[in-house]
Formats: structure tokens, sequence, C-alpha cells
């Protein structure tokens, strides 16, 4: 908790990394360990499920479900929200506060900068204050 690091792993390429915690998110999992008995105490009890990834992504669809998708038509996927808009969010504000492609390549996991590029938009001020700033 100290170091704000997670462990973070990659299903689909098969591999481990990690991923950085905000103050926000490090406060809400302490007070969540400090509910815990014992060291031994789990965040969540998945002693009973045989497929992790399937289980995790249903039980966060009726959370997503229950906070930004009431109303929506099942058919209305592009205003959906999913556990990848998050990702999707994140890197998006990651880039429009002028992170380094490379940085948010390495944040998110991906293999190539060409993949970050989907997620890095630029808002109307970009560019403004390296510009300005030029030769300063």
């Amino acid at each position: 908790m100290e170091n704000k690091i997670i462990q973070s792993y990659d299903f689909k390429k098969e591999n481990a990394y990690q991923s950085f915690l905000d103050n926000r998110t490090v406060n809400m999992l302490e007070i969540r360990l400090a509910q815990c008995i014992s060291l031994n105490d789990k965040l969540i009890d998945v002693s009973e499920v045989k497929d992790i990834d399937r289980w995790v992504s249903r039980e966060m669809k009726v959370v997503l479900d229950n906070l930004f998708n009431i109303g929506l038509d099942v058919s209305d996927l592009s205003r959906t929200v999913v556990v990848h808009t998050l990702r999707h969010t994140l890197l998006s504000h990651l880039g429009l506060n002028n992170a380094n492609v490379f940085l948010i390549k390495q944040i998110s996991n991906h293999s190539s900068t060409s993949m970050v590029e989907r997620y890095v938009k630029l808002n109307s001020n970009s560019g403004r204050d390296e510009i300005l700033n030029l030769w300063n």
C-alpha cells in the first residue's frame, strides 16, 4: 500500500505487470483491509469460482449496469459502459493531461504505441502551452 503499486495480470497476453493506485483507491482498500479479521482473509472470496475472468466480468457488469446503464436498450452498445470503458477513460485522461505515449503504453501494457494512439485524444488547447513556451 505504501508504494501504491498493485500487481496486475493481462489474461490476453498472459503476463504480469505493475499498475499504480491513486490515493483514493488506496484509502478504499485500506478501509476494506481493516475489516479483515486476519491476513488470510480475502477481499473477495472466490474459492468456489472456476473461471475467475468470467466471474469478475459478470460481477462488474451488474455494478456498471446499476451505476451507468439504467434505461439503456441492451442493443445500444455504443453507450453501454463496460469494464473496458473505464480503461479507455483512464488512458484518454492520461493523454489529455499530456502523459507521454510511451508512459501510457507501459501503464496499459500495450505491445505498441500504435495501440495507444486509439486512446490518446487531444483537446482543443493541446499544444498551446508547448508552443507559447517553446523558446522561454
